[in-house]
């Protein structure tokens, strides 16, 4: 189960978009998402947000089969980005196998975003995160295995 955070009363999206609970719909939320980045004048920042944005979109689409809503927000040095949908369960963290094809979404989107969290509603749940628009997190470090040098 993952640690979620819970927001008090977030504020309202600068803009939000609804969208079908059909397989195109990831490919049009990551569109979307894209052109509210350029807008906001942050498209640095697009490789992080759509991947985070794909994650939570197919989530729903997945898991709870109903039409969502996505709503990006811009401060000035932080990027939110919140799907709601009509589902009261909660997104849960699994410990999938290195050769699983599915089950690492949400923690793809806990260990790349500054924060993530869920907010409870009568009419469902919104999964948010945030990305820093202009500081760049560190690149995971990346160790070859012990044999890897002996491999080639």
């Amino acid at each position: 189960m993952v640690d979620i955070q819970f927001a008090p009363a977030l504020a309202q999206p600068d803009v939000t978009q609804r969208f079908d609970a059909i397989p195109e719909s990831v490919t049009a939320t990551r569109r979307w998402v894209r052109e509210e980045l350029e807008r906001h004048g942050v498209a640095h920042r697009r490789r992080i947000v759509e991947l985070l944005a794909t994650e939570l979109a197919s989530n729903v689409v997945i898991h709870v089969g109903a039409p969502f809503e996505v709503g990006v927000t811009f401060d000035g040095s932080v990027i939110r980005v919140a799907v709601r949908d009509p589902s009261p369960e909660m997104p849960r963290e699994t410990n999938a196998d290195s050769d699983a094809t599915a089950g690492r979404g949400f923690t793809l989107v806990r260990r790349l975003s500054r924060r993530c969290g869920v907010d409870a509603s009568d009419r469902g749940k919104v999964v948010w995160f945030e990305v820093d628009a202009f500081r760049q997190f560190a690149q995971p470090h990346f160790q070859p295995s012990r044999n890897a040098d002996s491999a080639s």
